[in-house]
């Protein structure tokens, strides 16, 4: 029997299948895909009151956590907890790996087995995609109290509504981080001393209270139970995150400590930036650099490295940039004229509306980028070409590019 007929049997137990199936399908006008749940808001607005996002992934939304650049799963909105049958039954994997819900919204033959159990199929099938794809709300509701600012002749929103789909995957991802963690403390374990990461200073929000079940498909069921490989250690973890609550990322300044920026007379990559300021990024690309394969996921974890460092260089050069103008003017500076138009805010505007200046000093980036990696690691440093400084300057100039404005 295939899974759809399985799952069937199953939770129709010794009820009449025939009345089992149609119950469910009258549940599921109640259900809404989303990735956007006012009740996450609000738990007093109805389920209507959701979004499902479909944006896709574009240059300006890089380095944001969102909906366009996280690998979630969507959320099932409900009305009540009468639904969630419904949408567990949407939620269900068939034989190709898709959810019921896709084979409802797209049209699939593996739903075929529906129709001996239930009269006028493609009726009820029309309205069931109209419900659980509809289009976005019309209307808010006066339970969110959505923020609206004026901007020119429009506005601009800014409360949005919570994404349970972004909210459980961050959780996921958090859970997997304490997992490996405790497990690299463990002397019985394959992970012990190895290398993990942490997001600290988090806070626990609870949804639905007592009753999550009326709140979302995701919020009952506690989101994800993904199974997680370890990359750098190739081992297998499987997290469950558990159900009704979630995190909240800590949204206090960070706390700086005053150092004064060196002003470059010379070169800015030279004078202005210490080898030692960058040990840690640089270790953990060379472990990147000298790992035997090269998937999809080496050579992200390296583009992110690589981000990471160029991210850490442009934040002394806006220091720098926040120092009183005409410096990079002053005698005895013999800066390069395209490192002043980078760094002085005298040329702001000539940054802004001049390109010359960012093919000299993407290239002076790149160089630096592999001359810092090569003192740090002097006898076992990965030899890097032609190719890769193309690849490194290509990454620094669309950074530049973008930072322009």
């Amino acid at each position: 029997m295939s899974t759809l007929g399985d799952y069937i049997k199953e939770q129709a137990g010794s009820n009449n299948t025939q009345k089992w199936v149609n119950d469910i399908l009258a549940h599921v006008s109640n259900c809404r895909e989303a990735t956007h749940v006012g009740k996450y808001t609000h738990s007093s607005t109805n389920g209507s009151i959701s979004i499902l996002d479909k944006s896709e992934e574009r240059p300006q939304n890089r380095g944001y956590v969102c909906t366009a650049t996280t690998k979630h799963k969507s959320d099932i909105a409900i009305s009540d907890a009468k639904d969630l049958p419904a949408a567990k039954f949407l939620n269900l994997i068939l034989e190709d790996g898709r959810k019921v819900s896709e084979h409802f919204t797209t049209g699939s033959d593996y739903l075929n087995e529906l129709k001996q159990y239930v009269e006028n199929f493609e009726e009820i099938k029309g309205k069931i995609v109209r419900a659980i794809a509809g289009a976005a709300p019309g209307e808010t509701t006066g339970n969110i109290r959505q923020v609206y600012f004026p901007v020119g002749e429009g506005y601009h929103l800014l409360s949005l509504l919570t994404s349970s789909s972004v909210l459980y995957k961050m959780k996921a991802v958090i859970q997997q981080q304490e997992s490996v963690s405790e497990k690299a403390k463990d002397s019985k374990n394959e992970l012990y001393r190895k290398q993990y990461s942490l997001i600290k200073d988090l806070t626990a929000i609870k949804f639905g209270g007592t009753q999550p079940q009326n709140i979302s498909s995701l919020n009952t069921k506690g989101g994800y139970e993904d199974i997680y490989a370890e990359e750098l250690n190739n081992v297998t973890l499987r997290i469950n995150p558990g159900g009704g609550f979630a995190y909240l990322l800590s949204s206090s300044p960070p706390i700086i400590a005053p150092r004064d920026i060196i002003i470059p007379r010379s070169d800015f990559f030279y004078n202005t930036l210490r080898r030692w300021q960058f040990r840690n990024e640089f270790d953990r690309l060379h472990a990147i650099f000298t790992k035997e394969r090269n998937n999809a996921k080496i050579r992200k974890l390296r583009r992110e490295l690589t981000a990471d460092i160029i991210d850490k260089v442009m934040q002394f050069v806006y220091a720098l940039r926040e120092c009183e103008k005409d410096w990079s003017d002053r005698e005895h500076n013999h800066l390069p004229r395209s490192q002043k138009i980078w760094l002085d805010k005298k040329y702001e505007e000539q940054r802004n509306q001049d390109d010359s200046w960012i093919e000299e000093v993407s290239t002076d980036f790149a160089r630096w980028f592999f001359r810092t990696y090569e003192k740090l690691h002097k006898d076992d440093h990965v030899k890097m070409g032609q190719e890769e400084m193309l690849t490194i300057k290509a990454e620094v100039k669309e950074v530049l590019k973008y930072d322009r404005g």
